[in-house]
């Protein structure tokens, strides 16, 4: 129970900071400078049992790699957090880092270091494919890894907010100020 409490506070703690806005986001844009798309792609789908993989038609190996290395990341961590994630998990691929930048997914440019994101607003999984078949491997299972954590807080906070309705309280809720038997003074 003590480890489910921890893990639970460090989830909450890495999905704030995840979040939360950046104190240097005003200056990840150049003033004036909009982000360039020089690409219109047509995308289409491709849905395996747990992902389903966005990807445009010149790409459609690279797609059935992606699906085929998502569904067994998958299985992997379902098995590591004994957590079933009750959605079909969006995964977007796009072929090169170029591409990938100009992606609308999220409004912030890409620097080139970027190797892939989870959305935590909708769960998407947004990567390039770099032309390393290990790298894109590792990089599917890290992304799906935040998958897992935001399944599992989510069901933590929907456990917890039904919980609390029940019993119209806030189970579990401490106070902030001094406890009992302490002295007023030592922390002033």
């Amino acid at each position: 129970m003590k480890k489910m409490k921890v893990l639970v506070a460090i989830l909450t703690i890495a999905s704030a900071l995840g979040l939360a806005p950046s104190l240097t986001s005003a200056q990840s844009f150049a003033f004036g400078k909009n982000k360039v798309h020089y690409n219109t792609f047509q995308w289409l789908t491709l849905r395996g049992d747990h992902v389903e993989i966005f990807y445009y038609p010149e790409e459609e190996p690279l797609a059935r790699l992606a699906l085929s290395l998502a569904e067994d990341s998958y299985q992997d961590l379902k098995k590591k957090f004994q957590q079933d994630v009750g959605h079909s998990i969006p995964l977007i691929v796009y072929s090169s880092h170029q591409h990938f930048e100009q992606t609308n997914v999220s409004p912030y440019f890409l620097p080139e270091g970027v190797q892939g994101f989870t959305e935590f607003s909708k769960g998407r999984v947004v990567l390039p494919y770099t032309g390393s078949y290990a790298e894109f491997r590792h990089v599917i299972h890290h992304e799906l890894v935040h998958v897992f954590q935001l399944s599992i807080l989510e069901d933590v906070y929907k456990k917890r907010s039904t919980s609390c309705r029940r019993s119209g309280s806030r189970k579990g809720s401490r106070s902030t100020g001094p406890r009992h038997g302490t002295r007023r003074g030592r922390w002033s």
